[in-house]
């Protein structure tokens, strides 16, 4: 496995996917790209991980596509990306909004490009106050990939999500913050305490509680309001059950 995406479980079933290209701002190449849906596949499964947090080694969290390095950009790899691959890359946006766990990013510097597709994937995002958030890809000449263009709309309206993604400017963090791209704003020095403490905190509730609070949460996204509604109450009733058998079992 290569050293480029970092995977670890503590004993308290926090699981951080860490992208460590700090040299290119954890810019994504092929390889990269695949090992991060791998490695976020895994962890949608491993009974030890309770909650995930996604991040970046360095001074950023990711710059998006490497443009620079040896991510080749020729009509092959077009044609791949258009056949089929494309879609299998970016999937790991949906894996990380889809699985039944908390998501954070801990968003330690700036975010950018396919980054805030991933960004919007997770359900929280924590970040420093040197955190930079722009969409870029109208400076590449690109619509847009990892999710950001749904993900976003469905966050912050369609409106605001015109105006990041036509206009392309850099958001610093509390400009970030009052637009709701962000979820809360740290020091930088504080960062990682804040966000480790939270998700411990998360990861001690019962694993049902995640699971079943973000089928309901998801369905609501896209659903009628008669299906979410059932949807809801199924979910409800089911997580009460769950958390009745397990405290039963710890009070025999």
């Amino acid at each position: 496995m290569s050293d480029e995406i970092l995977y670890d479980v503590d004993g308290d079933g926090v699981c951080t996917i860490t992208m460590n290209r700090p040299d290119r701002l954890n810019a994504m190449n092929r390889p990269f790209m695949d090992q991060l849906r791998d490695r976020v596949n895994e962890a949608a499964f491993d009974d030890d991980v309770r909650v995930v947090v996604l991040t970046g080694a360095g001074r950023g969290f990711c710059a998006g596509g490497d443009m620079k390095g040896d991510q080749p950009n020729s009509a092959d790899l077009i044609l791949d990306w258009r056949i089929g691959s494309g879609r299998r890359t970016i999937d790991t946006s949906r894996i990380l909004h889809d699985m039944g766990k908390p998501t954070i990013a801990m968003i330690n510097g700036p975010v950018a490009g396919a980054g805030i597709g991933l960004a919007a994937a997770c359900d929280i995002r924590f970040a420093s106050d040197v955190a930079t958030f722009t969409t870029a890809f109208n400076k590449r000449g690109y619509s847009g990939d990892y999710g950001a263009c749904y993900l976003w709309t469905k966050i912050i309206g369609s409106g605001k999500t015109r105006e990041l993604f036509m206009l392309g400017e850099t958001q610093n963090a509390q400009q970030a913050l009052d637009l709701g791209l962000f979820t809360r704003v740290y020091p930088l020095a504080e960062l990682k305490d804040r966000v480790y403490d939270l998700a411990r905190t998360m990861a001690a509730n019962h694993k049902s509680c995640w699971r079943l609070m973000k089928s309901s949460l998801n369905a609501a996204e896209d659903s009628s309001l008669e299906t979410a509604f059932d949807i809801e109450v199924n979910n409800m009733v089911m997580s009460m059950q769950l958390v009745k058998e397990a405290n039963a079992k710890l009070a025999s």
